[in-house]
């Protein structure tokens, strides 16, 4: 078979095999990987250090609030992961039904595999993509349509609702995670500085510079809280 033919019919053959862009499950699986990554890093720093959260949040209320917050937010995150690593035929099922329900003009458009490329690419004829992904969808039996809408539907509600949390935690998570522990140093510093000023009854004018000093050199994204 010519080259031509065979890149040809690797680019026919994706249409057999669509996702949406950014609403496919390989896309959502990456992004759990990632929340649950971030949520491991910031239980690591607050088991190592009772007094991180107080730290960045300065407030008692608010780092018990947010405590809370995360550990809903771990627990979600977790049991979703599992649900989504240990099912091997749910990838298709999902892949298929949002492409069906005209999910690309919301969410990027489609892409399809091209075994010949190796890669993913960009599906620019859409109806023929969601006529295709509703027939193989309706060559099934109904019980198991509506069961594939029922996971598919939990799947998608459950990943938005911990999307959206993720993100309004995400000012403490950036500056609790280990890319941003220096902002914790600073913090300790400035108290230390502080504290020091306190005890020379603010007297000492060495001791105030010193804390003027870290104070001006703090970024402005650890006031965020």
């Amino acid at each position: 078979m010519k080259t031509e033919d065979k890149a040809t019919r690797a680019r026919n053959l994706a249409y057999k095999k669509p996702l949406v862009k950014n609403l496919n499950f390989e896309y959502i699986r990456n992004e759990m990987y990632d929340i649950t990554e971030a949520c491991d890093e910031v239980r690591y720093f607050v088991e190592e250090d009772e007094n991180i959260l107080y730290s960045v949040l300065g407030d008692e209320d608010e780092a018990y609030e947010f405590k809370m917050l995360f550990s809903s937010l771990a627990y979600d995150a977790e049991r979703l992961s599992d649900a989504i690593y240990n099912d091997y035929e749910l990838p298709e099922i999902f892949d298929d039904w949002f492409c069906a329900m005209h999910s690309g003009e919301d969410f990027g458009g489609y892409l399809g595999y091209d075994s010949y490329e190796d890669d993913y690419v960009k599906l620019e004829y859409e109806d023929f993509v969601e006529t295709d992904a509703g027939k193989r969808i309706c060559k099934k039996t109904k019980p198991d349509i509506l069961n594939g809408a029922r996971m598919c539907f939990k799947i998608l509600v459950s990943w938005l609702s911990i999307r959206n949390r993720y993100n309004d935690l995400k000012c403490a998570f950036d500056i609790i995670r280990d890319k941003n522990t220096s902002y914790l140093q600073m913090i300790r510093d400035i108290n230390e500085a502080y504290e020091k000023c306190v005890s020379a009854q603010w007297y000492d004018e060495d001791k105030i510079k010193e804390f003027e000093r870290l104070v001006l050199v703090l970024p402005q994204e650890a006031w965020l809280q």
